[in-house]
């Protein structure tokens, strides 16, 4: 098993919405893509409390049965337009992926 957790710094405003707007529907779209990639064995989508100014916006957890399924998923059409999407809102990226 493989998890993959990934977090975003959102722009204050992008593609005309502010940063809440966008975290909200990052997060939607993230979820909405277990339906489109059976890869995905579990996804969790959340956005920040907003209690700490040094906190990431929006997190990312997912699991996946091996390394190449992964794989499978970071290639996936609808993930490649996710990134797409995502690009245009972020100011960075963090990652981790781990065996468990």
């Amino acid at each position: 098993m493989v998890r993959h957790i990934v977090c975003w710094k959102l722009k204050e405003e992008a593609e005309g919405r502010s940063r809440q707007e966008n975290a909200r529907l990052i997060c939607k779209r993230l979820l909405d893509m277990q339906k489109d990639i059976p890869e995905i064995l579990e996804i969790e989508a959340g956005i920040d409390l907003g209690n700490s100014k040094g906190n990431w916006d929006v997190v990312l957890n997912s699991v996946f049965s091996s390394q190449q399924t992964l794989d499978i998923y970071q290639n996936h059409p609808v993930h490649l337009e996710f990134k797409e999407f995502i690009i245009k809102l972020r100011e960075t990226r963090v990652a981790v992926d781990y065996p468990f």
